[in-house]
């Protein structure tokens, strides 16, 4: 591996000295290295990049970053989640580890990301646009479907055990890394078969990619070195874009001709490298650009009808995923759909209904402007719709009609309140206690619209009132008690609960008042038995 990166070194180091050699044999100027000498360079390099990392080294890499790995998530998972995470992972990159082998990639790795996942590493330098993307879906797909598969045994039995757990964390690593989100296996697939034929928009996809990612760095802050890795290379996909839209009609040219090698297309990358000004570039950017562009190329070469049926391909294994997800989930989620849309539908009944009531009470209006029971009508039915503001209208009618009938006013009254307008329900109850002056109820709802408006003075007035004028009605000390913990008058609540209480012994919200209040002016141990006698109440209501 040593002599391998020396001689990678040394390559670069010979044509560097080269450089130099011919700027000072030109008085300072650099001359042009010869096309030869560049894709002699170029597969030199090719050549000593071969077995760079030997197999012992990535053994130490694996087993080191596993390590890494397991004691990054000890503190977020337990054991037996972090075991299935961990096997998840490994089906995850081993489908990709047995595609690459079964294309004929080389020096297959694998490396663990700690605090991230795991990444799957070869080399193949010809391959193909579709085996990139059976490399790309090898690796989500099995453990998608695995994981739904379980998710469908475990779903209907309503477990709470270690398949459950394996299948959603299945579910959710395998189609998260699906979604067509650059650089997950999805946003790969995306970028090869749409974006590679438009660099720009490519460039810009990743971009996306990287905002992405920023946004999960709230969630999870190592997605900020991930993002920020990528965003590191938008400049060289920039730069391999611009060249890849001037290069493209003369590649074509040399792939129509028949006797075409792979090393003619490698000639004609170095020959407009030059051109466009990238020859004097260090020798390792140059060998980075010049792999990127032959990538691109062959991915560039792939047929139209290629790219639909692995586009076709890509998006049922997405939408398969989601579907065989919520049919694992909910079984019957077809017929929640139907109910929902006759759920739908019978709205749309209902509002054309109350539609036509209105029509109806507005031909009658008009035939007689006094005819409250239309205008009553029509208030309702436009209140059914949800328009508060027509129907208090109509109302402001029918109490204009009915001057004497304190029936329209509480309905008013409660219509105002829907809009927030507490100060006008005060005033409808102010109207009806003027025709009724002993009406409890009035008293009731008037204090309850004063404490809207902040006016407790004038709710606890009203709540006297009506005290004095039914003072049996235990929901009238009731109300006063929370009115007056509002105030913190919790002697006042103490009392009130108090009468409560003996009134209705069995009233829970009495016993949970009072012992508040008690726990507020220090009668910590009275607190408690009444807070227990509440909770045993509350208790047999629910059962009830």
């Amino acid at each position: 591996m040593i002599a391998g990166m020396q001689a990678g070194k040394k390559v670069a180091k010979m044509t560097q000295q080269r450089r130099e050699q011919s700027r000072r044999q030109a008085g300072g100027q650099p001359l042009e290295i010869p096309l030869e000498l560049e894709v002699q360079s170029y597969q030199r390099m090719e050549f000593l990049q071969k077995d760079l990392v030997g197999r012992k080294f990535r053994t130490w890499l694996l087993l080191g970053s596993l390590a890494l790995f397991v004691v990054s998530y000890m503190q977020v998972f337990s054991p037996e989640r972090l075991a299935i995470f961990m096997a998840a992972l490994i089906l995850h990159e081993g489908g990709h580890l047995l595609a690459m082998g079964l294309f004929g990639y080389q020096d297959t790795a694998l490396l663990f990301l700690p605090f991230l996942g795991a990444l799957a590493t070869a080399r193949k330098d010809d391959a193909t646009l579709t085996q990139k993307f059976w490399i790309s879906l090898a690796g989500p797909l099995p453990g998608l479907i695995l994981g739904i598969g379980c998710l469908a045994i475990a779903a209907p039995t309503q477990t709470t055990g270690w398949l459950l757990e394996a299948s959603w964390i299945l579910i959710s690593l395998n189609l998260f890394n699906l979604l067509p989100i650059y650089p997950l296996d999805g946003g790969q697939i995306a970028d090869l078969l749409i974006f590679s034929r438009h660099p720009y928009i490519g460039v810009i996809f990743k971009m996306v990619g990287v905002a992405l990612l920023g946004l999960l760095g709230l969630v999870q802050p190592m997605m900020f070195v991930f993002a920020g890795l990528i965003a590191l290379g938008i400049p060289n996909s920039f730069r391999v874009a611009k060249i890849t839209v001037k290069l493209r009609s003369e590649l074509r040219q040399v792939c129509s001709q028949k006797d075409a090698t792979q090393q003619d297309t490698l000639r004609t990358i170095l020959h407009h490298l030059k051109q466009l000004g990238h020859g004097t570039l260090p020798f390792a950017q140059r060998y980075t650009l010049t792999k990127t562009l032959l990538m691109s190329h062959r991915e560039l070469h792939a047929k139209r009808r290629t790219r639909l049926a692995l586009s076709l391909l890509y998006c049922g294994s997405l939408l398969g995923g989601i579907f065989g997800t919520l049919q694992a989930v909910l079984p019957n989620w077809t017929g929640l759909l139907a109910q929902a849309a006759q759920v739908s539908n019978q709205m749309e009944e209902h509002n054309a209904e109350q539609q036509r009531l209105i029509e109806t009470a507005t031909v009658a209006i008009q035939a007689n402007p006094n005819d409250s029971e239309a205008y009553q009508q029509r208030a309702q039915a436009y209140l059914r719709l949800q328009n508060t503001e027509a129907a208090l209208a109509d109302f402001d009618q029918v109490v204009r009609l009915n001057p004497k009938d304190i029936q329209p006013l509480m309905i008013r009254a409660s219509y105002r309140a829907m809009t927030q307008d507490y100060q006008g329900a005060v005033q409808d109850y102010d109207r009806i206690l003027e025709l009724q002056p002993k009406n409890v109820d009035a008293y009731q709802n008037r204090a309850s619209y004063r404490m809207l408006c902040n006016n407790y003075q004038g709710a606890l007035a009203d709540y006297n009132t009506a005290i004095q004028l039914a003072p049996m009605n235990y929901s009238l000390y009731l109300d006063r008690a929370y009115m007056r913990q509002e105030l913190k008058d919790f002697k006042g609540v103490i009392a009130d609960a108090n009468t409560v209480i003996r009134l209705e012994p069995n009233q829970p919200d009495a016993y949970a008042l009072r012992s508040e209040a008690r726990r507020q002016i220090g009668e910590t141990q009275a607190a408690d038995l009444d807070q227990q006698k509440a909770d045993q109440l509350y208790e047999v209501w629910q059962v009830e």
